[in-house]
């Protein structure tokens, strides 16, 4: 399973607990490594010229474990453009030597393209130094080249760009994404004679008839994570409920801007669905660890699974060849047309301003973001496409994602930017907390919303 960081966001999961990581997709540069025979330690050129006279561009990013495209993505790129020599500097992984490296590679400003893992937005009510992330802090104070104007931009959905969209500016290129919700075991949804539920009612029902077999209805494992991985649900059920009825679909500018209260009768709804979801997975989700996820719906020990995109590969391989699987939105309202898949942007690439071969590195980003080069990124990761008309991509993901591929609610629309500080569950990383506590019954919906919205700045 990859195992992606805490969320760009905060208390949801993005790949990462590579987000405390859900996703470890920036592994794709690892062989990226192998091609262009670079490290931090070894870089010895300077001014963006190499000893044989060619333009260098420099790559920041994360030296991951998994097969990666990005070597032949590089290869191409500099047999189409000969007279620039691709070098990376690269970190271990997505924790603190990369953000060391990171740190170093902006204030000095040495490569041409950085890779972030943290979106711009949503920003912090009152943003400053000490609350936002490195990656914001960059983006906002001019730290990065804007992209606007950018042929290459057209390729991109409007929702993936607005994450790194500042005052207007278009501060990086979120080149990942990766969809939220559930995966669906179709060889006992037709044993059953059961369709795929597109309203939270025929959902319920969908839930009870599996329970009514002897078959776990949905799988969550929140072991060795936490609160956190229940936002599979919890997301997709706010912006369900939610969304349709705010402006541009923003909870997160609402709740952010006391437009909405977490008292709301649509947040106790949102609540009450939750703790009613949750009778329905496993015994013992809080306590059964994450790593079990693939491995439940691949043998057929459960029906349906909560989950992100990226474990679309292991569960298909697991299985091998015995079951047939799908996706679909968490439906959180009565209303089909509410339903959509949450989609979360993974990883960002920025160019550094003041930086050697800026040109190139624009160069770079057009290239990658063809069709061809692009879809060796999406095919060899198992990420969602961020760039239009993501449903002509092959692979196993897009197979079995169908018409949501590379669609959905952007995330960042979703979760506000929590405070740093203050009330214990208004803070990022006890918000998570207080909705475990409801989903099993601990908390009332009342008591919870009530408890959030007191100390709600």
């Amino acid at each position: 399973m990859r195992q992606p960081e805490l969320p760009r966001h905060f208390g949801r999961v993005t790949p990462r607990l590579r987000r405390t990581s859900l996703i470890a997709a920036g592994a794709g540069m690892a062989l990226l490594v192998a091609a262009c025979g670079s490290n931090s330690s070894a870089n010895s050129s300077s001014g963006g010229k190499s000893s044989g006279g060619k333009e260098v561009l420099k790559i920041a990013t994360w030296h991951g474990t998994a097969t990666s495209p990005f070597n032949q993505i590089n290869k191409d790129f500099m047999k189409k453009y000969p007279n620039i020599k691709v070098e990376l500097d690269y970190a271990p992984d997505t924790s603190g030597p990369y953000k060391t490296l990171l740190q170093t590679t902006v204030d000095n400003r040495t490569a041409g393209i950085v890779t972030n893992t943290t979106a711009v937005n949503p920003l912090p009510l009152h943003a400053s130094r000490s609350t936002e992330t490195a990656g914001q802090f960059w983006a906002t104070s001019g730290a990065f080249i804007s992209l606007n104007g950018q042929s290459f931009l057209k390729d991109y959905q409007k929702a993936a760009l607005a994450s790194d969209l500042y005052k207007g500016q278009q501060t990086g290129l979120p080149y990942t994404a990766w969809n939220l919700g559930i995966f669906y075991n179709k060889t006992l949804f037709k044993k059953y004679g059961l369709k795929v539920p597109t309203t939270y009612n025929e959902f319920i029902k969908v839930l009870q008839t599996f329970k009514s077999k002897g078959i776990i209805p949905l799988f969550d494992g929140l072991g060795g994570v936490g609160g956190s991985y229940l936002s599979f649900l919890y997301d997709a059920l706010y912006e369900d409920v939610w969304g349709s009825t705010l402006p541009n679909d923003d909870l997160s500018s609402a709740l952010t801007h006391n437009k909405v209260k977490w008292t709301d009768p649509k947040d106790i709804q949102v609540l009450s669905e939750l703790h009613a979801v949750a009778q329905y997975l496993e015994p013992g989700y809080a306590g059964t660890s994450y790593t079990q996820m693939p491995g439940s719906i691949a043998s057929g020990k459960a029906a349906m699974l909560l989950d992100g995109s990226w474990d679309v590969g292991s569960v298909v391989k697991d299985s091998k060849g015995k079951y047939q699987f799908g996706y679909f939105p968490v439906p959180g309202s009565n209303n089909p047309a509410d339903n959509k898949s949450v989609l979360s942007v993974g990883e960002t690439f920025n160019v550094v301003k003041g930086a050697p071969s800026t040109d190139a590195a624009m160069k770079w980003l057009a290239f990658f973001s063809s069709p061809k080069e692009y879809a060796k990124w999406i095919v060899a990761t198992g990420a969602s496409s961020t760039e239009v008309g993501s449903d002509h991509f092959p692979g196993v993901t897009a197979k079995t994602m169908g018409n949501w591929f590379g669609k959905g609610w952007d995330s960042p629309l979703i979760e506000p930017a929590f405070p740093a500080s203050g009330s214990f569950y208004d803070q990022s990383a006890n918000w998570p907390t207080m909705l475990l506590d409801v989903a099993q019954g601990s908390k009332s919906p009342q008591a919870a919303a009530e408890t959030i919205q007191k100390g709600w700045p």
